[in-house]
């Protein structure tokens, strides 16, 4: 049965889901055709939200570890936090056997003990992971239109898409005054429903820090995660420092920024 609640208070996010996510969260009965960008989802931006209350303490708090690790690795304006990250890896692989047995602690958990050397040669995860080769993949592939030649068209589509694509930034952050695209931190700190946007520069209602999401093993409000509610204040003309994921939760409402 919660198991089934579970799924069903997942299901009903998908709504407020940003258009970068090109996979809204699913079903949990589908957990077995999950793709990695979705498990990526969860270990930065859902998981500690959608796990609280839900799973036991204990395992939760090893999740937080890992969940808040990721989420300072993967962005550069967490440098000064990189040796607190690690210090996290070092706890949450120390404790992985006692959690999920000897058995399960294999390379991959272990090679969670080399992030942080990774990280400061090659900078943040991003920089150096597979998932934005697997995301332009799926843009590649729509453009194959025949069953014969595939090797040709690929290389073909390929060099033809660098071309159109070689000054634009085809991924970029997508902003706008209607949900679920229209929240962001600025440079101030400042997190901002948005009324008007000109290019990074943004105005709009000011949401008023409530509580933090979680308080181990650092507080959440580090990187401006927690509850917010909507404030009587407006700010002008401010920054855009990055988006953030917005999710309604009573009269508040949970503050995710992108990392």
């Amino acid at each position: 049965m919660q198991i089934g609640n579970l799924s069903n208070f997942i299901w009903s996010l998908r709504k407020y889901v940003p258009a970068e996510f090109q996979r809204k969260p699913r079903r949990l009965n589908e957990l077995h055709n999950f793709k990695a960008t979705e498990f990526r989802f969860y270990l930065l931006y859902f998981g500690p939200y959608v796990f609280r209350n839900v799973i036991r303490d204990e395992y939760y708090q090893h999740f937080l570890l890992f969940h808040f690790a990721f989420y300072t690795f993967a962005s550069s304006r967490f440098k000064h936090l990189y040796h607190v990250a690690d210090r996290c890896l070092q706890i949450f692989v120390k404790q992985f056997s006692s959690f999920y047995s000897r058995s399960s602690v294999v390379y991959n958990v272990h090679i969670l003990l080399h992030m942080y050397s990774s990280v400061v040669h090659h900078g943040p995860l991003d920089e150096f992971s597979s998932f934005p080769f697997e995301n332009y993949l799926s843009k590649l592939k729509r453009r194959i239109k025949a069953s014969n030649c595939v090797f040709e068209q690929t290389v073909n589509q390929l060099l033809h898409v660098r071309t159109i694509y070689a000054d634009s930034k085809v991924d970029a952050v997508k902003f706008s005054t209607k949900m679920p695209n229209n929240y962001a931190l600025t440079t101030k700190h400042d997190i901002v429903m948005i009324k008007d946007i000109n290019g990074d520069i943004v105005s709009g209602k000011k949401l008023e820090f409530v509580r933090s999401l979680y308080t181990y093993p650092y507080d959440s409000r580090t990187f401006d995660i927690g509850f917010y509610r909507l404030g009587m204040n407006h700010v002008e003309n401010e920054k855009i420092l990055t988006k953030v994921l917005v999710f309604p939760h009573g009269k508040e409402f949970l503050v995710i920024p992108f990392c």
